[in-house]
């Protein structure tokens, strides 16, 4: 590696820490994490992130796992388990890892750097997702399960905001998970009125964050007005701050 590379690459992982608010004890774990095989081989090193990748993969779903069974306890296996697989598939990696940095400091062999320094992110995409594996077996190595955590949090709140439960969840589920993140609790619903003759009824409901109406719907059952207040709820939601 030349000194002027090395010495940027180093400030780079300085900056990378201080912005995932996580600081590593053993920064050593970091650098294997974002080095890739190619990289490794090249300069001799005698590692690279396939090791911490196998970890990682494994920390991660068991986080989300976790995550999602708290937060959707009326949600079945086979639905949780495709949000899940949503959550974490080598699309949502590898688009996490282009938003914090990884794929720039993922460090290449020269043939992969000069597709790198191409624009071909494309082809590169499942190499970043791996190093996203690698970061969050890196973290539980560091800091234990609480530390992984709190950085998966911040990727699950990412993953949200790109509409990655779409369309695995339907948009009660949505709201409640993107509520609880944003600090505001559960939802609940208040049925206002049902109209029309008992074969044709029209249900009119609210839903309700923190003592506040977000939004409102109708439909031919309570569970179809539901969701159309959900729906507008979680477009009322885009213009509320994260706690």
């Amino acid at each position: 590696m030349y000194p002027e590379f090395k010495a940027w690459w180093l400030k780079e992982l300085e900056n990378f820490q201080e912005q995932r608010e996580y600081i590593f004890s053993k920064p050593v774990l970091l650098e294997e994490a974002l080095t890739h095989a190619s990289f490794a081989h090249e300069s001799g090193l005698p590692f690279c992130n396939e090791r911490l990748e196998f970890l990682g993969d494994a920390a991660l779903e068991l986080i989300v796992s976790k995550q999602l069974f708290t937060e959707f306890p009326d949600l079945d296996e086979g639905t949780l388990t495709r949000i899940r697989a949503n959550l974490v598939c080598r699309d949502s990696l590898a688009d996490w890892a282009t938003d914090i940095g990884i794929s720039k400091l993922l460090r290449l062999g020269k043939g992969l750097q000069k597709k790198r320094d191409n624009g071909e992110d494309d082809i590169l995409s499942s190499l970043f997702a791996d190093a996203t594996e690698a970061f969050f077996g890196a973290v539980f190595l560091d800091g234990g399960l609480m530390s992984l955590a709190l950085v998966v949090e911040k990727y699950m709140d990412f993953q949200i905001s790109r509409n990655r439960m779409d369309p695995l969840a339907d948009p009660k589920s949505r709201l409640q998970m993107i509520a609880q993140r944003k600090g505001m609790g559960q939802p609940s619903y208040r049925l206002n009125a049902v109209e029309g003759l008992s074969h044709e009824p029209l249900f009119h409901v609210s839903v309700i964050l923190e003592k506040k109406t977000y939004g409102t719907g109708s439909g031919p059952s309570r569970k179809a007005a539901e969701f159309i207040a959900a729906e507008q709820a979680l477009n009322q939601l885009e213009h509320v701050d994260t706690k």
